[in-house]
């Protein structure tokens, strides 16, 4: 939108643009998300293992092959947003394997999401009306009202 100067002072403002559209249509994106929380909490989905307990992960594997046959290597990868329905984290992962290893990004790449989803989004998914027991008052102290 703009250059800033070290002290925010805007040096340089720029008219926002649109550089292109791609057209989709509302239907054909409601089916495309749809279709991104199935690859991890569908019955066929490939990426089960970015599933988080109560929340929804929207994202798409993949694999793709480089080299010489005789060294051909795989790049499996996992991209997508969670939660699905009001998204807060972006993501990507790539994992290379060696020259031979057969990879899938289901089995590599989705893994590796699925533990840093479920370490950041571990007090959402905690379970509803459950509360942390509190500490019994010393005699000496007051209860609180929290």
């Amino acid at each position: 939108k703009q250059v800033q100067g070290i002290d925010n002072h805007i040096v340089t403002p720029y008219e926002l643009r649109i550089r292109s559209e791609l057209g989709i249509k509302a239907e054909d994106m409601a089916e495309l998300h749809r279709a991104m929380v199935d690859v991890v909490s569908g019955p066929t989905g490939t990426a089960h293992k970015a599933g988080v307990d109560d929340v929804e992960v929207a994202g798409k594997t993949g694999t793709a092959q480089w080299g010489p046959k005789n060294k051909e290597r795989d790049a499996a990868w996992f991209v997508g947003f969670a939660p699905a329905n009001k998204p807060k984290y972006a993501f990507a992962a790539v994992y290379e394997g060696e020259a031979g290893e057969s990879t899938h990004g289901g089995e590599f790449a989705a893994p590796m999401i699925g533990k840093i989803l479920n370490e950041i989004l571990k007090d959402q998914t905690k379970p509803k009306g459950k509360t942390k027991a509190k500490a019994t008052p010393t005699p000496n102290e007051t209860p609180s009202a929290d």
